[in-house]
């Protein structure tokens, strides 16, 4: 099986704060195909960091590392606008194609976020 990389946002029924982390992101894996999980693959993940800024505006907002090899993730409803309006620029400025749709996705999700209040999870 191929390596995947997950961005998501559990839904209401995992408790974030009386789970461990490890739990957490098991739930990512069972939950792929949710609407709240966006997996991508080797290539996927890395055309989101190294073709695109999306992960800079992450790391420079939350004070964070994520690359390949280096998880993370928002908890600060502050962050996350942060985040969501500097990528929402950029997803404006993007050509029809992988990209926009991968950023379109992450756009979701952190929508998402913002709108629940929970943690968006990187498992890079």
């Amino acid at each position: 099986m191929k390596r995947q990389y997950l961005i998501f946002v559990p839904d209401k029924n995992l408790n974030e704060t009386n789970t461990e982390y490890a739990d957490i992101i098991n739930w990512g894996f069972e939950h792929i195909g949710h609407s709240n999980v966006f997996a991508l693959n080797e290539e996927e993940a890395y055309i989101l960091q190294n073709e695109t800024p999306i992960l800079d505006y992450i790391n420079d907002n939350n004070e964070s590392m994520i690359q390949v090899g280096e998880d993370s993730w928002i908890d600060s409803i502050e962050v996350k606008n942060i985040v969501y309006n500097e990528v929402k620029d950029y997803y404006s400025k993007l050509k029809d194609g992988q990209i926009k749709d991968m950023v379109s996705k992450i756009l979701s999700i952190l929508n998402i976020s913002i709108q629940t209040g929970r943690n968006m999870y990187f498992f890079w």
